[in-house]
């Protein structure tokens, strides 16, 4: 029989790992969604979730392939908050050449899906509540 301080954890019930009020919190909608939602027999129609025919599978190994050829392990290293220098380069030039637009790299931000961008973009685009007031 094993000693209760060397139980392994999938030994222990659920019960056992969370408090009583975990019981109260509801299943998550979306969550229930995706497990039909990822069966390759159904075609679904929600946002984020598009046809995996479509990828571009190939591009993107190829464009991987470049990457971590031109930067080995740094390809997959954390950048500071701005985003990686080198693709606001190429974004500023391809505004440049593009569309005749010159923006300075520095004024660009890299947002890949990520909490802390929202932070940073959304009281950009929103008023403050006390401005809303004034109006």
């Amino acid at each position: 029989m094993k000693d209760s301080m060397t139980q392994s954890f999938s030994d222990l019930q659920t019960e056992q790992m969370f408090s009583d009020r975990m019981a109260d919190v509801p299943r998550s909608f979306i969550r229930e969604i995706l497990k039909v939602a990822i069966s390759p027999e159904i075609i679904s129609f929600a946002g984020g979730l598009p046809n995996r025919t479509l990828f571009p599978v190939e591009e993107l190994k190829q464009s991987a392939i470049k990457v971590f050829d031109r930067m080995g392990r740094d390809a997959l290293q954390y950048s500071n908050s701005e985003g990686f220098l080198p693709l606001r380069q190429h974004i500023s030039n391809y505004y440049l050449s593009k569309h005749q637009l010159k923006v300075d790299p520095e004024n660009i931000l890299e947002f890949i899906k990520h909490h802390d961008d929202l932070f940073i973009l959304f009281p950009q685009l929103f008023y403050e509540v006390q401005d809303i007031l004034k109006r």
